[in-house]
């Protein structure tokens, strides 16, 4: 068994290994045990890296096995002075003075699944490229749009509806879960978007709108959001309303990407169209400034959020990524976005907010008789 501290894998694709030398942890609920010792190759982390498939780089930190089969150590050698083992007794006693016990040896177990065990399976693995891959080579008309499930239930009709991928609004789980915006304490906001990770198929990519990060440190941060299952997130670049040091925030995205690697997808707000800027500040090219500096620091994509369309194109021409624009009831449709250089379309609470104003015409309904 393979003691690396950073990688164990095992020459079945289909079986990963923990530390624990009894537990194989296999994908496959039909899964048998595999003898007395699995096979696995030791590799140090540095060739693990070069020559392990993505799907089988395994973390052992905060592993948790989703279906796990304890197999059975091999018998200890018998002593000549032992008596004969009778049929049924357990293989495990020892010494020729203790007397053999009747029990049968204990069966295979199985472990509960864990919540997050999205993010050890081979699909959910792979997500974060496809969420990155979704992002390159869009024709001007042909956005990604990802719209913003609040809840379970509507990360599956989403999903259903033929959506690739989602992108989860603060402010929409914020007031599913009875909070004002911006006020979800982060258990909460943790919790509610792992219930909508695992509501929807492990291919289907999700990005978590996980606000300023809720003042945790960069790694803590990226090991909670990645035990949802999400492969994306949100990061703003104000706190309690009022715009964060252009180069603070360069620096906390900058930790971010080296705490995650290629693991998450993300998406830096910039909110200079929202909390304004100084007066004297040019307020288009203060947004692309900071917009460069968090490609700089290893931002996938930038979010000016609420920028006017007519500004799209020069933000576009003037950014070296990907631009995510907010569609709007009142603004120009996603394709519009599009054509003006958006990349990427998200909604924000606006779904929700149409299915509670549909919600609301239903009981009106309903009160009339």
């Amino acid at each position: 068994m393979s003691r690396d501290p950073e990688v164990l894998v095992s020459r079945d694709p289909e079986v990963l290994v923990s530390r624990d030398p009894e537990v194989l942890v296999s994908r496959d609920m039909g899964a048998q045990a595999m003898g007395h010792e699995p096979q696995v190759s030791r590799l140090t982390p540095l060739a693990a890296r070069l020559s392990c498939p993505a799907h089988l780089r395994i973390p052992l930190r905060g592993l948790r096995a989703s279906y796990a089969l304890r197999v059975p150590r091999a018998p200890r050698a018998r002593s000549p002075s032992m008596p004969p083992q009778r049929p049924g007794a357990s293989p495990y006693a020892s010494g020729p003075a203790r007397r053999l016990r009747s029990r049968r040896t204990p069966p295979l177990t199985l472990r509960a699944p864990a919540p997050h065990m999205a993010l050890f399976s081979r699909e959910s693995t792979m997500t974060a490229s496809v969420l990155r891959a979704l992002h390159l080579d869009r024709a001007p008309d042909d956005p990604l749009i990802l719209p913003g499930p609040w809840d379970a239930a509507s990360a599956r009709v989403l999903v259903e509806a033929g959506f690739p991928a989602l992108a989860t609004p603060s402010a929409g789980i914020a007031a599913s879960l009875g909070h004002k915006d911006g006020e979800t304490p982060a258990d909460e906001m943790f919790a509610a978007v792992t219930r909508i990770v695992r509501a929807v198929p492990s291919a289907v990519p999700v990005s978590a709108d996980i606000e300023a990060g809720y003042g945790l440190p960069a790694a803590e941060l990226v090991e909670r959001l990645l035990e949802t299952g999400a492969v994306g997130c949100n990061l703003e670049d104000s706190v309690d309303g009022v715009l964060v040091d252009v180069q603070r925030q360069a620096d906390r995205l900058a930790e971010v990407r080296a705490a995650a690697g290629d693991r998450l997808f993300v998406n830096a707000r910039v909110d200079t169209y929202v909390r304004g800027v100084p007066d004297g500040t040019d307020q288009e090219a203060e947004t692309v400034r900071r917009a460069k500096a968090y490609v700089a620091a290893g931002a996938d994509c930038v979010y000016p959020i609420m920028a006017p369309p007519e500004a799209l194109p020069r933000l576009a021409a003037a950014v070296p990524g990907p631009l995510n624009a907010v569609a709007l009831p009142d603004g120009p449709p996603p394709r519009r976005l599009g054509e003006l250089g958006a990349t990427r379309i998200t909604f924000g609470p606006g779904l929700q907010h149409l299915a509670m104003a549909s919600l609301r015409e239903t009981a009106d309904e309903l009160l009339k008789g």
